[in-house]
């Protein structure tokens, strides 16, 4: 099996297979796998993060767009970074998992920004609006619900075992729920911030920054890290 041809740095929990970094974790009794770059296409570093869970029989990847090309990524602290001219993509470990965030260095053409994103054994669902009729279907008062559910949550997207694919009646899979893409934070280099939105279209994923976030931030911006 191959292992590091490009040169990558070495990262001390992690181990290198085909110019990816690749490491077990386990969180809330759930065992998975992490991947840092893709495995599959040796000899190339992608910005791509990938996790498996239950020997494989259900994983998700996603990937920042890029053109950019022979791109090997650094370590800084404790964080795996991919950069080029234009961003900047971190990984690194989370309390709840392992995060991916982005770092624009200039102001983007577009106020879209992509993400390729491929997985198995998953079905992912918007969550609705926290408005009054959504807390009638809950039995919850309006303001309940708005004390209860914080904002990242309104517009983000869940992501579910697929029973059609995994038997997800064996306690392993808890709830059937396997993680939850939040709305994105966005700040700035002065410290102003929002919230972006977040969807799945055609296969991508979609951050949307607002357009008056766009035209007056200061940059470098965070888009805080999607966690898996």
């Amino acid at each position: 099996m191959a292992g590091n041809q490009i040169g990558l740095p070495i990262k001390h929990d992690f181990l290198i297979v085909n110019d990816a970094y690749i490491k077990q974790k386990e969180f809330v009794f759930r065992k998975y796998g992490v991947e840092v770059g893709d495995e599959k296409k040796a000899l190339k570093f992608f910005p791509q993060l990938k996790t498996k869970v239950f020997d494989n029989r259900a994983n998700f990847s996603v990937r920042y767009n890029t053109v950019a090309d022979d791109v090997i990524p650094t370590i800084e602290g404790d964080e795996i970074v991919w950069q080029d001219e234009y961003t900047a993509v971190k990984f690194g470990d989370s309390k709840k998992g392992f995060n991916m965030g982005l770092v624009l260095k200039h102001k983007p053409l577009s106020r879209y920004i992509e993400y390729t994103i491929d997985s198995k054994g998953l079905i992912f669902l918007k969550e609705a609006e926290s408005d009054e009729e959504l807390a009638k279907e809950l039995g919850l008062s309006y303001k309940e619900l708005k004390e209860g559910r914080p904002d990242n949550v309104t517009r983000s997207i869940s992501a579910w075992y697929d029973k059609d694919i995994v038997d997800i009646s064996r306690k392993e899979y808890q709830t059937g729920k396997a993680f939850h893409i939040y709305r994105p934070f966005l700040i700035d280099s002065k410290g102003n911030s929002c919230y972006g939105e977040i969807d799945i279209i055609s296969g991508k994923l979609v951050v949307e920054i607002p357009k008056q976030f766009h035209a007056n931030a200061k940059y470098p911006v965070l888009i805080d890290p999607a966690e898996v």
